[in-house]
This record gives structure tokens, sequence and C-alpha cells, in this order.
């Protein structure tokens, strides 16, 4: 019996393993496919004296990597090959050129972030956090900053202080919000900042855009 490598992409109209897929989910449904198609090749020489030419492999493509299906090697061990594959090129990429003034890169940027934040902090000791004015343009200089993974930030001091000057979360929605008013404007923004820093999340970064129009509306 001759035996072969069948590329599983290239039986039907698009790619064997899609966007969304897991590949603990797209490993045994190549296995099925690969037995499937052995299946139709035996069936198909059964009344003839020709030998079936069956598939011992079956091969796709997952994220850039060639995965390989057979009999001879268990759903752990093609997932294991998959690990190892993707750690030896993440271990090429550190040590590459690129990888190292990447990650010098993103250490200035971290730094840079950390020390917005750092200033936050200092100007918050002597911010008036019942003026919305003054507390929306504070929160302008460091909501990107706190969106930075890496950075530490207080955010349950920060939460803590808007709650005590009065401002609510998710305040002045719906019926209570009136447009042009800038109270009620303030309490609205003000309220999803709030919001979204109980939650555990920094203000969401759409905020800043809100925030200039405010500033730029209510003088």
């Amino acid at each position: 019996m001759g035996t072969e490598i069948v590329n599983l992409d290239d039986l039907g109209a698009g790619p064997f393993a899609i966007l969304g897929d897991s590949l603990n989910g797209v490993v045994p449904r190549a296995r099925e496919r690969l037995n499937n198609i052995n299946a139709t090749r035996m069936t198909a020489h059964y009344f003839t004296d020709e030998a079936p030419k069956l598939a011992k492999t079956a091969t796709f493509d997952f994220n850039g990597v060639t995965i390989s299906v057979s009999r001879d090697v268990t759903d752990e061990e093609v997932l294991a090959a998959y690990d190892a594959e993707l750690a030896s090129r993440h271990k090429a990429y550190q040590e590459s050129p690129k990888g190292i003034a990447d990650a010098k890169a993103a250490a200035e940027w971290l730094s840079r972030d950390q020390g917005i934040i750092d200033a936050a902090v200092a100007s918050a000791a002597t911010l008036d956090f019942k003026d919305a004015r003054a507390v929306l343009t504070w929160v302008r200089e460091w909501h990107n900053a706190a969106d930075h993974i890496g950075v530490n930030w207080p955010r349950e001091d920060w939460a803590a202080a808007l709650s005590a000057a009065g401002w609510v979360g998710g305040e002045c929605c719906g019926a209570a919000f009136v447009k042009g008013d800038a109270a009620s404007e303030a309490r609205w923004l003000l309220g999803q900042i709030l919001s979204n820093m109980n939650s555990g999340m920094p203000p969401h970064p759409v905020c800043g855009k809100f925030i200039d129009d405010y500033l730029s509306t209510f003088k």
C-alpha cells in the first residue's frame, strides 16, 4: 500500500482551520477527516485488485505553523509540538535585533506612561475633586497611561476620592441626562469614568474626546 501526506487546506474552498478555532478542537477534526479520506479510498478500491493509496498524515496551517496529524502521534503530542514551535519562534524573535529594539521601545513607553501616572499622583494631592473642570482636566492627562498594561496606578484611592467629592458612578444616564447643561454633562462624564474605575478598569479611552468636548464647550 502506498502512503502519502494530505494537505487539508488544499481539499476545500478555504483553510481547514478558520479564525476563532482552537487547536485542541481542530486536531480531532483533522484526525477524523484523515480517517474518512482513507475509508473512502478503501471503499473505492474494494472491488479492484489495485491497492488503495492511503494517507498516513494530514497537515494544515494553524497561525502560520504547519500541523501534522497521524496515527503515530497523539493529540497531546501535536499540541505540545505546536507550543514548542511557538516558544522557539518567540525566543528567536526576542534575541533578534528587531526583538531587542522592540523590547527597548516597550520599556521606554512603559516608563513614560508610569511617569505620567506618578505626576498625576503628585497633582492629586492638591486637586479639588469637587471642581468638575479641574478633575476632568486632570483625568485627561493620565487616562491613556492608566490603560497601559504594566503601569501601576492608584485606582481605588482615586475612585474613593471622586466618590467622597460627591461624584456617582453611572449618574445622569438616559432621561436624567441634560445635554447642554454643564452640571449634568459633568456628572454624566465623571459618572462614566468612576463606573469604569469601580469595575476595576481605567477610564475608557474615548473619554478623552468627551473631556475635550466638555472643556471646549463649557469655559
